[in-house]
């Protein structure tokens, strides 16, 4: 795993971790990127959730679209 971590902070130009012999602790950009992605893991689990109901034609699939609308930061056109 710690390759993979890596190749994130090579791929984005900045530590996430701080790593010593005795601990590993996210750094301040860290600790932001791991807020956003939280943030992206709940809009795909949303997304996952909206598709899902409307394939499966259930009436809540009207209401899940509108709580996706509600969302804080959602863009749907």
């Amino acid at each position: 795993m710690s390759g993979t971590i890596k190749s994130l902070e090579d791929e984005l130009g900045v530590m996430l971790f701080e790593r010593d012999k005795t601990r590993v602790q996210l750094t301040p950009a860290g600790a932001a990127f791991l807020i956003e992605v939280r943030h992206v893991l709940d809009s795909v689990a949303r997304a996952r959730n909206v598709a899902v109901a409307v394939a499966s034609g259930m009436g809540a699939a009207r209401n899940a679209l509108e709580r996706t609308d509600r969302t804080p930061g959602s863009r749907r056109t």
